[in-house]
């Protein structure tokens, strides 16, 4: 909703615009009490693991990541800044947490460092992930897949390293692009996808002429693809 910093694609701005300034505020306060209650992270059919940005940072020891998540002890943060007086369990969780939302797949596995991390262009406290990451984490917590989203696609979805992690967009359009939208359905073993393009409307349409029949739309573009099965020892299909 910070319309200072996403002007027009601001989530607050497309409520207003299509429901009104009333009636728009208050639909975008009530979406904002649904995703308060929402996890920062799920794991599906347990071998699937689903999250905003990626997986965080970790270097060695015991792998904790999950385990601290699971804690009911972990705090609903409304701020990920660090403040002056954060405790050190405050500033671990604040951080677990911008990097679940933050962080993502790394474009070239080059520059990255002995845990497979590298630097994230978005700041200083967010990283990118790539293979080495990937596959520690997955082993780690018996996992298969990574489905995450954060990232425009034009399709509405790709699949990345070695087809272990999936990035899904779900709003088609965005920012006024051409991009399609995506969704994921899980079920009896199988993760099947769905890549959308919506037939364009006007923003704003004049009352139809009785002397003029209205236009016909096409069919939605859908494109379906399905992945099953475990994964090659390499990872690879």
């Amino acid at each position: 909703g910070d319309q200072n910093l996403y002007g027009e694609g601001s989530f607050l701005t497309c409520c207003q615009r299509m429901f009104g300034v009333k009636d728009g505020t208050k639909a975008w306060g009530a979406f904002n009490e649904a995703f308060d209650l929402l996890p920062l992270c799920a794991i599906v059919d347990k071998r699937v693991f689903c999250v905003h940005g990626g997986i965080p940072r970790h270097a060695r020891g015991p792998d904790r990541r999950l385990e601290m998540l699971s804690n009911r002890e972990f705090p609903r943060l409304g701020l990920l800044e660090h403040g002056p007086k954060d405790s050190a369990v405050m500033r671990q969780q604040k951080a677990l947490a911008q990097e679940l939302l933050w962080n993502d797949p790394a474009d070239s596995e080059q520059g990255l460092d002995e845990h497979g991390f590298g630097p994230n262009c978005r700041g200083p406290d967010v990283s990118t992930f790539g293979l080495k990451a990937i596959e520690t984490f997955l082993q780690n917590h018996r996992l298969q897949y990574i489905i995450r989203a954060h990232e425009v696609k034009l399709e509405g979805l790709r699949v990345c390293k070695s087809a272990q992690v999936v990035t899904v967009f779900t709003s088609s359009y965005y920012c006024g692009g051409d991009n399609a939208s995506a969704a994921v359905y899980i079920s009896e073993g199988k993760i099947r996808f769905v890549s959308h393009m919506p037939s364009l409307l006007p923003v704003a349409l004049s009352p139809p002429s009785p002397h003029v029949s209205p236009p016909r739309l096409g069919p939605p573009s859908v494109k379906r693809n399905t992945l099953t099965g475990p994964r090659s020892p390499t990872g690879r299909r």
